[in-house]
């Protein structure tokens, strides 16, 4: 179905991607997990434990992970210090994996970039960190970069599931780059655009009033 090498960061790739960042937008699907994508994003963190490589997936999954690749390098290059996916793709399989170690991963979630049947609205998104960052900071950073036009995502949340000891950010692409309007028209609009704060693990969700920042 793929030739060795594909185009996969066009449509809303191109949007996003710092061209300085993007030495070649065509990539070699044969080099598997060690793809790089972009400068400082390669395919094995965002294969996460679903054990798929490029050529597995379709163009529509390649295209949403090179739109949030590019994000990404934006987003680092504000900061300043490397960020960690720490969870990128998702097929039932592991989401129900994860459930039974005692997360709670959504049914209808972004992390599924188009892989689960049963999530058609998926449009892709990452759980990340900085080591080198406080997480609520690198969150203020991207809502930051949200209000003056400099990324477009979709879901913005801050998450953590023991208490406040150690958070994450989950990022979502912007659906209207991979969504019909039907498909849109499916999603509510909270559902596209949150941008909130969870304390449980996604259980429940305190919306951050739009403009505004949290309490670093």
């Amino acid at each position: 179905m793929k030739s060795t090498t594909y185009l996969i960061l066009a449509i809303g790739a191109l949007i996003y991607i710092n061209r300085r960042k993007a030495k070649n937008l065509y990539l070699d699907l044969t080099q598997g997990e060690d793809m790089q994508i972009t400068e400082n994003f390669s395919w094995r963190e965002f294969q996460g434990r679903t054990g798929l490589m490029p050529n597995d997936v379709s163009t529509r999954t390649l295209q949403m992970v090179g739109a949030m690749a590019g994000t990404l390098e934006i987003i680092r290059a504000y900061v300043g210090v490397p960020i960690s996916i720490t969870s990128g793709m998702r097929t039932a399989q592991s989401a129900a994996q994860m459930a039974a170690e005692g997360a709670n991963p959504s049914a209808t979630s972004d992390h599924f970039y188009d892989l689960n049947p049963a999530s058609p609205l998926s449009v892709g998104a990452v759980d990340i960190q900085s080591s080198k960052l406080d997480t609520k900071a690198l969150f203020n950073a991207i809502l930051k970069l949200k209000y003056e036009g400099r990324i477009k995502t979709g879901q913005i949340l801050l998450e953590t599931a023991n208490g406040g000891t150690s958070y994450w950010v989950h990022l979502a692409n912007d659906p209207r780059l991979f969504l019909t309007p039907e498909q849109l028209a499916k999603r509510s609009s909270n559902s596209i655009n949150l941008i909130a704060v969870s304390m449980d693990n996604g259980k429940s969700f305190t919306p951050v009033p739009s403009g505004q920042f949290i309490k670093a």
